[in-house]
């Protein structure tokens, strides 16, 4: 009854819920009936115990539970299932002991099967296996037990949540195939007793239900920033420095947990108050980023709130000095190098560009040299525009550009002045 009194109606609908039951023997081997993990929950709100996996058979025979096994990082048969039959496109909850008594949520279903379990809260997995055989497993957090994974790890759930199959897809990557979410359990169909063929016809049994409007508390995540007046909320990075970003959520809580999933980690925040506030870095990566808050009300209600805003790109770059003074050189020689300092204030890789504005004493001065080096690249400056290879990349320290002449023999003394354009482009 849990997913009905999820729905919120304005009007009050009669719904027919039909209940089939059926079970059906599978003479197949086990071993070839590939069942998935498509729920766990492994760090509930509840002090001790509540821990839980959902298993689904999506094959088209019901499957014998008997050997197959839950391994965990504290045994490889940390549970044994009990000799049943799976029915074809159906759930089996498998839940620590005393389930009744610890799990979350009363309104969640009795377990299939009971046993002791472990499940770490942190970077850690379980697998189902058939002997040798791994027939499916799921990781979270940074698990580096490749026995207890498929692919890469799921990120981390915040605590009470579950990470959940994506429309039951199974892609072999775990990051790709599973979610955080609030815990959904389904109800299995299987046989109690695996030693007889038997098959029981359907049974149809009809409900009639009516919902009463449910009202959801008023929840309002937001930020105190939007650079640009499009549809949704986006964020310039402010270059060379940290740009602070300021968030609210109101409304009668009890409990939050609130991290910001960036494009490449996810990271707790604190929260405190109503308010909170968190910094991104001027080299931080553009791209889409998430406010994800697990909410729990002082109803006792739980719910998930999300904010995502996209953080710009921006190209910037900074000299340390915009004079070079070579000092005085003979004709016929070359200028000992000097050197000046540039940085990425951005978050988008640069090319660096250069080319001559002037050279010149009364006159444009020909035939001499001037050359400039960055990374390990070394250029001719000339009068149009030429970009080096090298990149420069945000977030980096300094790196040099360096500047040398090679003077030839007709030329007139005197004081002369060179203008260089120095650009970036992504």
């Amino acid at each position: 009854m849990r997913s009905v009194s999820r729905l919120t109606m304005k009007n009050k609908l009669p719904i027919l819920v039909a209940l089939f039951f059926m079970l059906v023997l599978s003479l197949g081997k086990a071993s070839e009936d590939k069942i998935i993990i498509a729920q766990v929950l492994y760090d509930p709100l509840t002090p001790t115990g509540g821990e839980a996996v959902e298993l689904y058979n999506p094959t088209a025979e019901a499957v014998n539970l008997s050997g197959y096994v839950l391994a965990t990082k504290s045994s490889n048969k940390d549970v044994t299932l009990p000799p049943v039959m799976l029915a074809p496109k159906q759930y089996f909850l498998i839940a620590d002991e005393k389930w009744d008594e610890t799990k979350d949520d009363d309104t969640w279903p009795a377990a299939e099967y009971e046993e002791t379990m472990t499940l770490p809260n942190a970077n850690s997995g379980v697998a189902l296996r058939f002997g040798n055989e791994t027939v499916d497993a799921v990781a979270w957090g940074e698990s580096t037990d490749y026995s207890l994974m498929k692919g890469t790890p799921a990120l981390p759930t915040v605590k009470g949540q579950s990470l959940r199959r994506k429309n039951l897809q199974n892609t072999g990557n775990n990051l790709d195939d599973f979610e955080a979410g609030i815990p959904v359990w389904k109800r299995a169909t299987v046989q109690q007793s695996a030693s007889q063929n038997v098959i029981i016809n359907e049974t149809i049994l009809t409900l009639e239900l009516e919902i009463e409007d449910a009202k959801l508390p008023e929840l309002n995540l937001s930020l105190n920033a939007d650079d640009l007046p499009e549809e949704g909320i986006q964020l310039f990075p402010i270059p060379g420095k940290q740009k602070q970003v300021t968030f609210s959520l109101m409304g009668e809580l009890k409990n939050v947990t609130i991290y910001l999933t960036t494009p490449v980690k996810k990271q707790l925040l604190e929260f405190q108050n109503g308010k909170s506030n968190f910094s991104l870095n001027y080299f931080d990566l553009p791209g889409m980023y998430t406010l994800n808050a697990a909410i729990l009300t002082k109803e006792g209600k739980f719910f998930e709130k999300n904010l995502s805003f996209e953080y710009k790109g921006i190209a910037a770059f900074e000299i340390e000095k915009n004079k070079i003074d070579f000092g005085k050189w003979k004709a016929n020689t070359t200028t000992n190098q000097s050197r000046m300092s540039l940085k990425n204030q951005g978050n988008v890789p640069l090319h660096i560009g250069i080319h001559a504005l002037n050279l010149q004493n009364g006159t444009e001065i020909k035939n001499q040299t001037l050359q400039a080096a960055f990374g390990n690249q070394t250029i001719t400056i000339k009068n149009t525009l030429s970009f080096f290879n090298v990149v420069l990349q945000p977030g980096q320290q300094t790196q040099d550009l360096s500047f040398w002449f090679s003077l030839k023999e007709k030329i007139f003394s005197g004081k002369y002045r060179l203008n260089l354009g120095i650009s970036a482009q992504p």
